[in-house]
């Protein structure tokens, strides 16, 4: 009931705030403050994806009511932000050389990624959901193609800024939430309140795929101009370093190129004097070699060849862009004071709910290995590194995988997996079976039952009851090092929503074959050396947040020189990881990120009723439900013929329930209106009764029937479940031909 009552209160708001529309109180700001193009338009309050650095969905709402201006006068702002103009502000110059991609920074969002990252205001809740190393940042297309360029160019990075920041908008504390993300975090309550968990976690994955990781607290607005140079590792290590350091001489060269380019003037130097012949001399061989150059401008005017930094500089004012944001994870600002509403302790779950799904997305998108290009380890897809330089000692392999299953029930069905190894559920010898996850499962199980009823029909309901079963998977660890061409080599894994990290493909290498366990997880081995070494990721065990690697001495980790990659099981929050050398996915390309939701979508859940129970006619063509069958069942025998008077029985009562129902027949009649005896053989084949028993010589009065003679034909029908005994009498006149006037033999109940 509470629910139900914050939700139509909810509503009710939804609905009075969509008469005073933004755009209408946008205008009347305007009207009685400032012109039409003084409104501010670089606003914080958004949601941010701290992976890709994209701005996402409005979090918070923007409202005018206040027709709020900024400290200086020029710019109309939300009542939820506040405007601080840099007084001090200046054109600022910088030149940076960065010699791995891991150095490189983003021009627009440094702060976020460094300060803000995952720097939740509660603890994690989930055993093992954590992440080591930051990469934040790290799939922004600014970040991948410098990581491109310097691995394949074999180069280093240049970047010089002329940057300007003019003011920092703020966002106040406790502004309420837009209507529409509202809506998704109470339906993540609502979802908790009813203990459907399953869906919880798959809606607040949903909410941080569309509102992003983040959300924008702060924004530097202003307007910058940028030269990205690529620069030839070769020409730097030939720089003399004599008198200053290379990384200070690169840093000047680029300086110059970028003022020689911009032409902004002597007033900006890089350690340089422009205007001297030396050092045009000594720049032309850095511009010789670039490898690969990116110039942008963000905001302001469009830029000309002839135009001075302080012309540029003076025509910002409406053309301010995000030059650096600032914020904090979203699931930060889900509290009372944003969900009024919702009772504490939800939002306590609905907090931790989001916070997970960010810890997942983060989690999904690590790749740990050796990020240094001098190490015959490296890995081009490492975005952390983990410390595995150094090439492993031993070799490893695999004696396969197998999973049993004992249970009730078909929940078992296809979950039996044999070690194509040993053809059974073993390890093959000098290997050791350790057990990998152990999940129990749970169901239910209808049974149809019938049983003849009102005459002509069959009386059916579902019976239900549970089963349970318990599933184990299994691998098989080297009892020593492997020797050459002993047990399986690895070629991945993929699922039905993830690609093997080998061939980006769902599917296996050639030569290997494809073993199902964990759900959903579909493991790639081979034992052909020959032509599937090839295809091998050399392989060094499975941990998972409550197993440890015997490969890694019992710990739950790698040994040295292999690094760990998340097992994607969408079903499972303990987390899964496999072991594979540091070096083996050098050159498959660039990392590609996974994106929410990873959680299954939860099967819709129906209302609990009561089994169904229904009625069902010889020839299957009349399906009618139990508590209908008072009005359906007399309609369809009165079409056969047969007329059913109902009397004294109690409203309530269900005529479909009565017990036992019995039919007396006078069988000695003389021959009836249609010139034809009735006789018990006729009725077996009429009303096909499954049961006939005759009475010759019963001369007492059958209940009900005044027109009952001495001998007598009881035909018995089978019995029904019933709740509802009928205790007062019904009557059945039974017409012998259909639709004609024919003699009419009465039954009793």
């Amino acid at each position: 009931m509470c629910l139900l009552i914050f939700l139509a209160i909810g509503l009710l708001q939804a609905t009075a705030a969509e008469f005073d529309t933004y755009d209408h109180r946008v205008h009347k700001c305007r009207q009685e403050a400032v012109g039409e193009e003084m409104r501010f338009e670089v606003l914080p309050g958004r949601g941010w994806d701290n992976l890709i650095n994209k701005e996402m969905s409005m979090v918070f709402e923007m409202t005018y009511s206040e027709c709020r201006k900024s400290e200086d006068g020029k710019y109309l702002l939300p009542d939820q932000v506040t405007l601080v103009p840099k007084k001090a502000s200046s054109v600022q110059t910088h030149a940076e050389v960065m010699d791995h991609w891991d150095n490189y920074t983003s021009t627009t969002a440094h702060s976020m990624n460094i300060g803000a990252s995952l720097s939740f205001d509660i603890p994690l809740d989930v055993p093992g959901l954590s992440v080591s190393g930051d990469i934040s940042g790290k799939y922004s297309e600014e970040y991948q193609d410098v990581k491109t360029r310097q691995y394949q160019d074999q180069s280093i990075t240049t970047r010089v800024q002329l940057r300007y920041i003019q003011y920092t908008a703020k966002l106040e504390e406790d502004m309420p939430f837009t209507k529409a993300f509202q809506k998704r975090i109470k339906k993540i309550a609502a979802h908790v309140a009813l203990k459907d968990l399953g869906a919880a976690r798959y809606d607040s994955q949903l909410l941080v795929r569309d509102f992003g990781t983040h959300v924008i607290t702060a924004i530097d607005a202003g307007a910058a101009l940028v030269k990205v140079d690529h620069v030839s590792k070769q020409y730097v290590s030939n720089l003399d370093d004599s008198q200053k350091s290379k990384s200070y001489q690169i840093a000047a060269k680029a300086g110059l190129s970028f003022l020689h380019l911009f032409n902004v003037g002597p007033q900006l130097h890089f350690g340089m004097d422009s205007s001297s012949s030396e050092s045009s001399q000594s720049n032309t061989g850095y511009d010789s070699q670039i490898t690969s150059s990116k110039i942008s401008t963000h905001g302001g005017p469009v830029y000309k060849s002839t135009m001075s930094v302080d012309e540029w500089s003076s025509s910002l004012d409406n053309n301010l862009v995000a030059m650096d944001r600032s914020g904090a994870p979203i699931s930060n600002f889900i509290n009372e004071f944003t969900l009024p509403e919702v009772d504490y302790n939800s939002i306590q779950k609905v907090k931790q709910f989001v916070m997970n799904a960010v810890v997942e997305y983060y989690k999904h998108n690590v790749y740990r290995g050796c990020t240094s290009l001098d190490s015959e380890n490296f890995s081009f897809w490492a975005n952390v590194d983990d410390g595995s330089c150094k090439p492993p000692k031993a070799a490893y392999s695999l004696g396969g995988v197998y999973q049993t299953c004992n249970g009730d029930g078909e929940l078992c069905n296809g979950k039996m997996i044999k070690n194509p190894k040993t053809g059974d559920y073993s390890c093959p010898s000098n290997y050791n079976s350790y057990r990998l996850s152990s999940k129990a499962l749970s169901g239910s199980h209808t049974d149809h039952e019938c049983h003849r009823c009102w005459i002509f029909f069959h009386c059916c309901n579902d019976v239900s009851s549970g089963t349970s079963a318990s599933v184990d998977t299994f691998w098989c660890a080297p009892m020593t090092s492997a020797g050459q061409n002993e047990g399986y080599m690895f070629g991945g894994y993929y699922t039905s929503s993830a690609v093997n990290i080998f061939n980006q493909e769902m599917s296996c290498p050639p030569k290997y074959q494809a073993i199902t366990i964990l759900e959903d997880v579909t493991v790639c081995l081979s034992d052909d050396f020959e032509v599937g070494s090839g295809f091998s990721l050399p392989f060094a065990g499975f941990f998972s947040c409550d197993v440890p690697n015997p490969m890694a001495n019992g710990s739950k980790g790698c040994p040295m020189g292999f690094s760990q990659h998340l097992l994607e099981i969408s079903s499972s929050q303990c987390e899964f990881y496999y072991c594979i050398r540091t070096g083996a996915l050098s050159a498959k390309g660039l990392t590609p990120i996974k994106s929410l939701p990873f959680a299954r979508k939860p099967m819709r859940k129906h209302q609990t009723r009561k089994e169904m129970a229904y009625i069902i006619s010889d020839d299957g063509q009349t399906w009618a439900p139990m508590d209908k069958a008072n009005e359906t069942i007399p309609r369809l025998l009165r079409e056969q013929g047969i007329e059913l008077v109902m009397s004294n029985l109690s409203p309530s009562a269900n005529a479909s329930e009565i017990a036992t129902m019995s039919m007396v027949l006078s069988a000695a009649r003389t021959p009836n209106a249609c010139g034809n005896n009735l006789m018990a053989n006729d009725i077996n084949t009429t009303i096909a009764v499954s049961n006939i028993v005759t009475n010759e010589n019963n001369s007492q009065n059958v209940e009900n029937d005044v027109n009952a003679t001495n001998q007598l034909t009881k035909i018995v029908v089978n019995k029904i479940n019933a709740t509802n005994v009928a205790s007062n009498s019904a009557e059945y006149r039974f017409n012998a031909n259909k639709g004609q006037n024919c003699h009419k033999t009465r039954f009793s109940l």
